[in-house]
């Protein structure tokens, strides 16, 4: 048996399936007779994918007798200490046995990081699977906005949306609700965060192919992909889209690539058409857009008026335990502790992804969260300069801080990077990515 094609098969089939939501639930909590979400207990198809893979590739590798590499140490040490400060929360955490069951699931993300660093020799074999995911995720986005309803895929872990009911995203106007695309993921934020990230891996390939139906088929992805974020309406995720994208424009503009031989026989027509397309789409829902960033819209001003409460339950929270926090994965736990006599929509973690961190493991935590990101942005800084001064930037570059700066940005906005299984999994996938990048750069230098 070839081992090694059995882990690329599961490997490609794992990032193809991460943003599906199918789950078995071991046990539903509920607080106030209403289902309480993260003090459940779930797993999900993908985790049982990586299990396997994990367990594939250990046997794997006790035949070949090969050893482990970390990769980058500025990335896995301060990653190692997170990983490490998150188990020693257990000792202290409000819930402990959510503490341990959300320390499992981050123990099984560790191990995806050191299986790409040690197995992944190029972004094509990431780029490919999460590239048909983004096709897969944004037909049925698309399907889900213009049938303003769910699409019963329930055997791809798809919600049951309904515009009707007050749980579901949805915009308002003019007395209408129109739901807001979430693909098969929990929440429309994160479906836009997904694709952001799956764009510009998609973009890449774009850019490295040379025959031109395989341009125009990665053509017709990034346009489906694009009108699918639309349909989310995630303005974190079109914030995290154009802030990346001021910043791929400008790299690009000032990196030298080498002649195109084929440049002259480029045919527009495809471009054009999927430019005009999307450009149709955004007109079309014009109205709608603009709703989102209408402050006197009812549904607008609630949420708001819940970001703002965020931060100040936030406040409250962490001033309970400052300096170690309330325990990894035990911040919803801790809002309904603290505030027992609310409703269960105020047990949810704030809209940050960085304030989050600090409330689940305290100023330490934070320490090596800000630690973890500076020395990534130091080391992607001093390559790119050396490649600007080379005049000569390499795309792997280019695409890797580009995802860096678009996790970022999301983070600003949203908790889903630390408390939702989707969301660590992009989280990680990202730490992987810069991983392979800077090994690649190094072996190229």
């Amino acid at each position: 048996m070839n081992f090694k094609r059995f882990e690329n098969w599961i490997f490609s089939f794992l990032l193809f399936t991460l943003p599906w939501q199918l789950r078995h639930t071991f046990f539903f909590a509920d607080i106030g007779g209403n289902y309480f979400e993260y003090g459940s207990y779930h797993i999900y198809l993908s985790e049982i994918l990586l299990i396997l893979l994990i367990l594939v590739w250990l046997f794997r590798l006790k035949l070949d007798f090969r050893k482990v590499t970390v990769g980058p140490k500025i990335i896995f040490w301060p990653l190692f200490a997170l990983a490490l400060l998150s188990l020693a929360s257990t000792f202290w955490s409000v819930v402990p046995l959510i503490t341990i069951y959300n320390v499992a699931k981050l123990g099984l993300l560790f191990a995806l990081y050191l299986y790409i660093i040690n197995e992944v020799t190029s972004f094509t074999q990431i780029t490919r699977p999460i590239l048909w995911g983004l096709l897969f995720q944004g037909a049925i986005a698309i399907g889900q906005y213009l049938n303003n309803h769910s699409l019963g895929l329930k055997i791809f872990g798809e919600s049951i949306l309904d515009p009707v009911e007050r749980s579901i995203p949805v915009i308002e106007l003019n007395g209408m609700r129109q739901l807001r695309a979430a693909g098969t993921l929990p929440h429309a934020n994160l479906l836009g965060g997904y694709i952001v990230v799956a764009l510009w891996l998609t973009i890449y390939e774009y850019y490295k192919a040379n025959d031109k139906k395989v341009k125009n088929f990665l053509l017709l992805i990034l346009t489906v992909g694009f009108i699918a974020l639309l349909y989310s309406y995630a303005r974190s995720a079109w914030l995290a889209l154009a802030v990346s994208g001021i910043i791929f424009s400008g790299l690009m503009a000032v990196s030298r690539k080498p002649k195109d031989p084929n440049r002259s026989r480029v045919n527009f027509l495809y471009p054009i058409l999927a430019g005009l397309i999307l450009m149709t789409a955004i007109w079309a829902e014009r109205d709608l857009i603009l709703s989102r960033f209408n402050l006197n819209n009812r549904l607008e001003q609630i949420s708001v008026t819940e970001r703002v409460e965020g931060l100040e339950d936030f406040q409250e929270i962490f001033g309970q335990n400052p300096i170690f926090g309330q325990g990894f994965g035990a911040y919803p736990s801790s809002l309904a502790k603290t505030f027992p006599e609310s409703g269960i929509r105020r047990y949810e973690p704030v809209h940050n992804f960085y304030l989050v961190v600090v409330g689940e493991l305290g100023i330490i935590g934070f320490f090596f969260l800000i630690l973890l990101l500076g020395l990534i942005l130091r080391e992607q800084l001093r390559n790119l300069i050396r490649q600007i001064k080379d005049k000569a930037i390499s795309l792997v570059s280019i695409f890797s801080i580009t995802i860096f700066i678009s996790v970022l940005v999301l983070g600003l906005f949203d908790h889903y990077l630390w408390t939702l299984q989707q969301g660590r999994f992009l989280l990680f996938l990202m730490l992987a990515i810069i991983s392979l990048g800077l090994s690649l750069q190094k072996r190229s230098a």
